[in-house]
């Protein structure tokens, strides 16, 4: 899952996913410029399309702490991927140096 915000990256976890190489870069043409009027600063408008999008906010939500999530799991994982290498140099510079 992916949320618009950052389409970029989440086309570049799909891909890593199935193991290929996607550089970071949204080359999207056909984005919408035109907003028809609609400013979300107006809590008029804001609340009168509340209804309409109430479910679709949550769903966003959700989306968006999995997306936090997935996030949090790489750093984690590429700081024990870390450990494990410091830990074998270090290994390896006990069995050559110290012999033991």
């Amino acid at each position: 899952m992916g949320i618009d915000s950052d389409i970029a990256k989440f086309l570049e976890n799909i891909a890593s996913d199935y193991g290929f190489e996607c550089k970071e870069e949204d080359r999207r043409e056909n984005v919408l410029i035109e907003k028809f009027g609609l400013d979300i600063s107006n809590t008029d408008i804001r609340n009168s399309l509340l209804p309409l999008i109430v479910h679709d906010l949550k769903v966003y939500d959700l989306v968006n702490i999995e997306v936090q999530e997935r996030k949090f799991k790489k750093k984690c994982n590429q700081v024990l991927i870390a450990k494990h290498y410091i830990y074998s140099l270090l290994l390896l510079f006990m069995i050559k140096f110290l012999k033991y």
